[in-house]
């Protein structure tokens, strides 16, 4: 799933990811009155009402307020044009609950269906939910032509960060939306993992989608031992702990992915919560975690060896281990020995420590499980049809714990929705209630404030309410299905920035990233531009058969965020020939050949291909190991003129068995019999290029795009680079050259470039400088997208 905010303002440098959110998504500036409660609260109003969305203040920039976005790509199912404002007092929109002051409420609305993947399995691939928007002063682009009446397929669809309109006039304040995302119980426990209730603990988390912070239930009991990090081969060192918990306690470990301040885009936060999610003493940072991962894992395995065990972890496996705490599924990947420790330093109750997380009886989970300890609630035990929020669940997290009587006066409910603490805690309630949009429910939803004592609406004031809710709401009939009965409401700021976390990329995703277009240098100064038209749909296409292997080793090597996923997906897509072919062209008889490139990042030379191996834990003759690497290394020193593939052909190594061999196939995605490597191979060995190579430390670094204009197939063109593209595609390419900015010898770093900037418009909100000296483009300059 790929989400952004509805408001799209320029992020501020080291802004991490939740205070770009929070400030593409301020709340209204009109607060309730008598309060300091922003006007239009999720998931209740100061009535005690049930209110499935918040309002919205557009930021403004450039002394304009910024347009409404499309949040992710989709499908338009309701539009309408706003009314144009009129300044008859008794009319429905100019309806002012406040005062008799006529105050206007603007009619403009969308509502999208959004279908989307946040892992692979049938509980996380096919989700559907609705994002809805409402109070727009005018709509733009397809939502305008869609409300015309008589759209095509094709004019319905959306695409993430397309302007669908402006916000408007709620009760005359400008610039404010209302904002909802909504689903049904299907897709909830798609979403969530589960329908109601609260996390089960009794086992690991879900494990088709796992994503953000992973997690670590320790039941009381658990030793924690002082002094240096216990050696990798020790489960329980011989030396008495310094601490056995008392409580069950939950370790998060948090790698920053990117996010965040420059200096700690490679670290890691290590926070121990109490199970009500109360945090124990301070995160504990682990500096350059990210990038220290490949070598720990190595390390771990080098131990064993010392150690002279008969079994070894496989470093592979290991990386997964301190990445996710488990072997995920769909990792071919095997643990042995399956009791192979996890140390870590965290915060006890009492001090700090070692603590063994692969011990007994620990269970994993992830963001994805939406744990309790984080704030997640689901409110479902309100089941009548009327507005009223009659829920006990949502009553007793309102009420002052000291003092709760199951009971909420209008006044007590003022005072606590004052505290933002409590404002926090209801934002993270996803809560199943009936429509406020549906026309034909205006009368079971709101018409008990007729006779209720304290509201008592005459016939006159109810009158008026009515025709208002009725001028906003939409007929039955328009409504799509799951918006009709009750549905789940999510908290549209805290759904998005928790989904941005996710990154797994669906097909209709996946393949915008590549170009409709892409140069390609003929000689040293001349430029084609040619169209890319690989297959991208066939049973057999690489982009089916790979997707889910490549979404898996991003997920496994902690390639999840928009600058890292475009620095690997830009040389990704251009080194397999926009992803038409996992093997190097004319590789057979280039000079280290049969060891050519295979793969997504062209394993290329035995000593990679044996390396790699290694990684996975594989293990080859040592002589076989020792005759590889001698060979590769006396032709890689002749001169190149001089170099022969003839000493590297496997007939010269009998020890070269048909496994080795399958293995080596299975990276360019050939299928061998009792094995899954052929999905898995091709892209885990880019992971290991990416993890071996650092390549996420250059890719961490700020890009700062550089707009380049050129002849290209005889007409003007673009492109853009960075720095910290270049070094990610020369650490893997060009390592020897890496601080040479774009020397010419990388092959392709042109055309790598047009990928690039493709991924980076479908990840990110990156804005492309524009020709005339200021200014930006939200997509690059003259680029086509794939969007059938």
């Amino acid at each position: 799933m790929i989400i952004s905010p509805p408001f799209l303002p320029t992020r501020p440098d080291n802004a991490d990811d939740a205070s770009y959110v929070a400030a593409a998504m301020p709340p209204a500036t009109v607060n309730c009155p008598a309060s300091s409660v922003p006007e239009g609260s999720f998931p209740v109003s100061l009535n005690l009402g049930w209110h499935g969305g918040v309002h919205l203040h557009a930021p403004a920039q450039a002394s304009a307020a910024l347009p409404v976005c499309a949040i992710a790509d989709g499908e338009i199912v309701y539009a309408r044009r706003p009314t144009r404002p009129v300044a008859e007092p008794t009319h429905a929109l100019n309806y002012n609950p406040y005062g008799d002051t006529p105050s206007w409420t603007d009619d403009g609305m969308l509502i999208v269906r959004h279908r989307t993947e946040i892992g692979a399995g049938a509980n996380a691939e096919d989700i559907e939910f609705y994002s809805v928007f409402a109070h727009l002063s005018e709509l733009r682009g397809n939502a305008l032509t869609v409300a015309g009446g008589g759209a095509t397929t094709a004019q319905r669809r959306i695409f993430r960060k397309d302007e669908i309109g402006l916000a408007g006039r709620i009760y005359n304040a400008a610039d404010h939306i209302h904002m909802e995302i909504v689903c049904d119980d299907a897709n909830l426990n798609k979403l969530v993992g589960r329908r109601t209730g609260t996390l089960p603990l009794t086992a690991d988390g879900r494990g088709d989608a796992v994503y953000g912070e992973v997690y670590f239930h320790v039941p009381a009991g658990a030793a924690l031992y002082g002094g240096e990090e216990p050696e990798s081969n020790i489960i329980a060192p011989a030396t008495a702990a310094i601490e056995t918990t008392a409580t069950d306690l939950i370790i998060g470990i948090r790698y920053a992915s990117g996010d965040g301040a420059a200096d700690q885009r490679g670290s890691a936060w290590l926070t121990t919560y109490q199970p009500d999610g109360t945090i124990v003493g301070v995160p504990m940072l682990d500096r350059n975690a990210d990038y220290d991962l490949y070598d720990r894992a190595l390390a771990v395995n080098e131990v064993y060896a010392k150690a002279h065990e008969t079994v070894r972890p496989a470093p592979s496996a290991v990386y997964e281990i301190f990445r996710f705490g488990r072997l995920l599924n769909g990792s071919p990947e095997t643990l042995a020995p399956s009791n192979c420790p996890h140390w870590r330093r965290v915060q006890g109750i009492q001090q700090a420590g070692w603590i063994n997380l692969a011990a007994a009886g620990i269970r994993k989970f992830s963001d994805a499980d939406f744990p309790d300890w984080k704030g997640w609630r689901l409110i479902d035990d309100d089941t009548d049809d009327d507005s009223r929020a009659e829920s006990a669940l949502l009553r007793s997290l309102i009420e002052d714990a000291s003092s709760a009587d199951g009971q909420l006066t209008r006044e007590e409910l003022i005072a606590r929705m004052n505290i933002q603490v409590v404002r926090d805690a209801l934002a993270k309630c996803v809560c199943k209630f009936p429509s406020e949009w549906n026309r034909d429910s205006i009368d079971a939803r709101w018409g008990w404030l007729q006779s209720d004592p304290e509201y008592g609406l005459d016939d006159e004031c109810w009158n008026n309410l009515r025709s208002h809710i009725s001028a906003l709401t939409v007929p039955v009939a328009e409504l799509p299905g799951p918006l009709v009965a009750a549905h789940w409401h999510f908290h549209p700021q805290q759904f998005i920035f928790h989904f941005r976390k996710c990154q797994w990329l669906s097909a209709r995703e996946f393949k915008q990233m590549v170009p409709c277009h892409a140069m390609r240098r003929v000689g040293p100064s001349s430029m084609l531009w040619e169209q890319v038209q690989p297959n991208l749909t066939g049973a057999t296409s690489i982009a089916v058969t790979q997707r889910v292997g490549l979404n898996r080793t991003a997920r496994k090597y902690g390639i999840n965020s928009p600058m890292r996923l475009a620095s690997f997906y830009g040389n990704v897509i251009q080194e397999s020939q926009w992803l038409s072919r996992l093997s190097e062209g004319g590789g057979s008889e280039y000079w280290y050949a049969p060891w050519y490139g295979r793969g997504f990042l062209q394993l290329t030379h035995s000593s990679n291909y044996l390396d790699y191996w290694s990684f996975r834990g594989r293990r080859v003759p040592a002589a076989l190991d020792v005759a590889l690497r001698a060979a590769l290394k006396v032709q890689a020193d002749l001169q190149v003129a001089l170099r022969s593939n003839v000493t590297l052909a496997d007939a010269n190594f009998p020890q070269l068995t048909s496994q080795i061999l399958g293995w080596r196939e299975e990276v360019r995605g050939v299928s061998m019999a009792g094995s899954t490597d052929s999905a898995y191979a091709p892209s885990d060995t880019a992971g290991f290029y990416w993890a071996k190579l650092q390549m996420a430390m250059y890719a961490d670094v700020d890009h700062e795009l550089e707009r380049r204009v050129i002849i290209a197939g005889g007409a003007t063109r673009v492109y853009y680079r960075s720095p910290s593209f270049w070094k990610a595609s020369a650490a893997v390419n060009l390592p020897r050259r890496i601080d040479d900015l774009y020397a010419s010898s990388l092959n392709g770093f042109d055309a790598r470039c047009v990928a690039y900037a493709c991924s980076l418009a479908v990840l990110s909100e990156m804005k492309f400088p524009n020709g005339a000296g200021g200014g930006s483009f939200a997509f690059p300059e003259g680029y086509e997208f794939r969007r059938a």
